[in-house]
């Protein structure tokens, strides 16, 4: 509490407040105040922005006069114990709408010090007065710590300024108490009634409000931005409500504003002296705690990881948009959405990038939301986005932005680099007309989420386009309390869905009375006929099964086999009175997860239903992430295998190209290459080679001539007989392909085929005089089909040979120049071979 000693003589030093546009005025009123026995001035030059000084105390203000200014009305409202006094050019009558206020010249300094003898007196008089010491003393002590704690305890903003109100109303009788809570990107203002008021003076309450804090913040926040809550007593109707000047607590922290507190007077009562007296008592106090609670407001409503709202959040602001849309009577969006293969990327890379991916969500969602829209982080990877006014068609144009926003979006971009995709479920509805509740909208979301997932992700589901056989299936959720009562709409989600087959009805009740009361959803049945009849075609819809050992007719152990085998996932709990050892075991062995015995105590049965969900849901998590992993790869596989194929028909392109540049000089073999390297394949193939030497030799023998780009064309293309010194030339071609080919790892084992395509079988070929085995495989297969095309083919200097004739020729050559192996099987595919290589049919 603050106790300022106020001045008591006439020469008393006081603080003074002076508010001047015209620069030369103001410094000229700063110097006359400052000359007062050690007075202090705080000068504005700026009149609409006096948010550093709202908190000030000050015990004489001094102010410009202007014609229709909102300024005494503004001042009065944040220091309701001062009579301010304005200067003008020339002494100016006071006008009708602003009767009781003190005008004087603004170069009247005896004026001006008569002006401050009548504040001191009536600050004097104010807190002087004996009773009113006593009573503020009792109210600004215990009463007023004990409504600020309360306040600072309350787990929301508006829980926090109810009890901040009703504390407030003690010291000052008020119809309403308002907080403005400023936020670059939420910025809320807080109605609360203390009585019953009219709708009429809720808006006047707000239009004040931002009126004062158009006029001393330094920023002006965004009005179409700000989201409303008025709760309390307010009533229908439009009875006379006079409202009389509020008083205004800024808050500070540090010289900045971040939140303007109201208090609005009863039925025009304008706040009498004490009220006046205990407000001020408490307004350097009541300053803090506005900017603690502002600041705790935000921590406790938003997400730390994605500054997103929160589920505490969320569900202020959805009943406050709920209640909005339902008096508007326009739509209201609903959507939820997670990201997809967001455990993947958790249990892959970690949860410090999977933080950092859901942090970049909240920036694409940041960036899609319009103003007005809201959106929050529920929990894990899920997101709920509220999107007043928007029907079907805004709904999908908004997902549509939203999907390709995170398509082509990059996650964790200088690290890994990541891809990701996000499904959707909506529903667009209308609270004034829809027969439904907040939480059974959010189900029919959830729902259109889950369709979404499992009808392919990356997409939207909106609620309508839901096949008619899931929307006849039960809500998750049986609402008991309307939405003004339900106290938090997120989390009235069921924990599970839980069919008990129970013979004895008594006992039946009694399970669903105890699972019921921790929000399972549980449906009873009295045979395992009956049970059967439940779950026949709908097993998905329950997560547990607890069932009697003993029942009428099949037995429960066999009705839990009969569901594991329609559903694997299925997990059963045995209830039986006959808890013996064999029972036991034989029910474990039987696929049951637990074993109760009769007579069972609630919290046996609840702890043993919550570790069966939680196996349940690994169950099911394991299955959904095999069947997603298993997706992927065959989707990677595909990818992979797509651009192995590419990559090798580019490869294959690239050893033609050569091929053909060499046939481009030699005009009349350019088909020549081609012809040996298939050939070569069929031969590789008879002869039972290794598949990657057969693609060795096939390559070896498209590329055998690779040195001939280095042979002169008056050398390549001479039609007659060469000379020693030219065949010398020509001869170098097979060691200046091989050094081409040798650099290249791929191309290491086709260099040495190109190296020795001129060896003999015998040792007298080229260049080496390689001789039998020494020679590669496949130069020895490529010797034979090189010259049965030359026979074969036709020459500038020679026309073609017969078959009969060329292969004469290689059964004479056969020991000598070729390997006898390789002319055996090239004889045995012969027919094979005059069909693929198309040769005339000779002389």
């Amino acid at each position: 509490m603050i106790n300022r000693e106020l001045p008591s003589e006439t020469g008393s030093a006081v603080n003074v407040l002076i508010i001047h546009s015209d620069r030369s005025v103001l410094d000229r009123l700063c110097q006359v105040v400052s000359s007062w026995d050690g007075s202090s001035a705080t000068g504005i030059a700026e009149v609409d922005k006096i948010a550093g000084a709202a908190a000030g105390d000050y015990d004489m203000i001094v102010a410009e006069y202007r014609d229709a200014s909102p300024l005494p009305e503004i001042l009065a409202g944040l220091w309701p114990w001062l009579k301010p006094v304005f200067v003008a050019a020339s002494e100016t009558p006071a006008p009708e709408s602003c009767s009781g206020i003190t005008v004087i010249a603004a170069d009247d300094a005896e004026a001006l010090l008569a002006c401050r003898e009548k504040c001191m007196d009536a600050r004097r008089e104010l807190l002087c007065d004996k009773p009113l010491s006593q009573l503020l003393r009792k109210s600004t002590t215990a009463d007023f710590r004990r409504f600020c704690e309360g306040a600072i305890r309350a787990e929301t903003l508006n829980e926090g300024l109810k009890e901040l109100g009703t504390g407030i109303s003690e010291l000052a009788p008020c119809a309403a108490v308002a907080l403005l809570s400023l936020d670059s990107d939420d910025t809320r203002l807080l109605i609360h009634c203390m009585q019953e008021v009219p709708l009429l003076f809720v808006g006047q309450v707000r239009e004040g409000m931002l009126n004062v804090c158009r006029h001393i913040a330094d920023t002006q926040p965004d009005m179409q931005s700000i989201r409303m809550h008025a709760n309390g007593m307010a009533c229908e109707g439009e009875r006379e409500f006079g409202l009389a000047v509020p008083y205004y607590v800024p808050a500070m922290h540090g010289s900045t504003l971040v939140g303007l507190f109201g208090v609005f007077p009863a039925d025009g009562i304008a706040f009498t002296p004490d009220s006046a007296g205990r407000l001020y008592q408490v307004r350097h106090q009541l300053s803090l705690v506005l900017a603690s609670l502002s600041h705790t407001g935000r921590i406790a409503a938003r997400d730390v990881l994605t500054d997103l709202f929160n589920r505490r959040g969320l569900n202020e602001e959805f009943e406050r948009s709920w209640q909005l849309a339902k008096e508007t009577e326009c739509a209201l969006g609903v959507i939820t959405m997670d990201i997809d293969h967001f455990k993947t990327v958790n249990d892959t890379c970690g949860h410090a990038v999977g933080d950092i991916v859901l942090q970049e969500m909240a920036d694409i969602v940041r960036w899609a939301t319009r103003t007005g829209d809201l959106a929050g982080r529920t929990g894990g990877d899920e997101f709920v986005l509220l999107l007043p006014g928007a029907d079907p068609g805004s709904i999908r144009a908004f997902a549509d932005r939203l999907m390709n926003q995170v398509r082509k979006h990059i996650f964790c971009k200088t690290m890994h680099g990541l891809r990701l995709s996000i499904s959707l479920g909506a529903v667009s509805c209308f609270p004034g007309r829809d027969d439904l509740t907040p939480a059974e909208i959010l189900i029919q979301s959830d729902y259109a989420l889950y369709h979404a997932k499992r009808t392919g992700r990356d997409r939207l589901c909106l609620w309508t386009d839901i096949p008619t056989t899931v929307k006849q299936q039960p809500m998750q959720l049986e609402v008991e309390s309307g939405p003004e009562e339900s106290g938090d709409l997120l989390k009235k989600r069921i924990a599970g869905r839980i069919l008990a087959v129970e013979d004895d009805p008594l006992i039946a009740r009694l399970l669903q009375r105890i699972l019921e009361k921790k929000d399972y959803e549980v449906k009873t049945a009295l045979s395992a006929e009956e049970a059967m009849e439940a779950v026949q075609g709908h097993l998905e819809r329950f997560d547990l099964v607890l069932v009697d050992l003993n029942l009428p007719g099949e037995q429960g152990l066999d009705f839990l086999k009969r569901l594991k085998r329609m559903d694997e996932t299925v997990v059963g709990i045995v209830i039986t009175g006959m808890a013996s050892s064999e029972n036991i075991l034989a029910s474990l062995r039987g696929g049951a997860f637990d074993f109760i015995a009769k007579p069972f105590r609630p919290e046996i049965v609840q702890q043993s239903v919550d570790r069966a969900l939680q196996f349940r849901r690994l169950l099911v998590e394991n299955r959904n992430y095999a069947l997603d992993l298993e997706a992927m790869v065959r989707l990677k596989s595909k990818d992979l295998t797509s651009a192995l194929t590419r990559l090798q028909a580019s490869y294959m392109f690239t050893l033609e190209a050569f091929a053909a540049l060499v046939g481009a000089r030699e005009q009349d073999t350019g088909q020549h290459s081609h012809r040996v390297s298939e050939i070569a394949r069929m031969i590789s193939e008879k002869l039972a080679l290794p598949d990657q030497e057969i693609e060795d030799i096939t390559r070896g023998a498209l590329l055998h001539d690779i040195g001939k780009i280095a042979i002169p064309d008056a050398i390549l293309l001479k039609p007659g007989p060469l000379t020693d010194a030219e065949r010398t030339i020509m001869q170098t071609h097979a060691e200046v392909g091989y050094n081409i080919l040798k650099s290249s790892e791929a191309l290491c084992n086709v260099a040495e085929l190109v190296y020795s395509h001129q060896e003999r079988f015998d040792g007298s070929g080229y260049p080496r005089g390689l001789r039998g085995e020494e020679i590669c495989i496949g130069a020895r297969i490529f010797s034979v089909i090189d010259a049965y095309d030359a026979m074969r083919a036709h020459r500038v200097y020679r026309k073609s040979m017969t078959v009969e004739k060329a292969v004469e020729e290689l059964k004479r050559g056969s020991g000598s120049q070729f390997d006898p192996e390789v002319v055996k099987a090239f004889l045995a595919l012969l027919p094979e071979i005059e069909a693929a290589g198309q040769w005339p049919e000779g002389e």
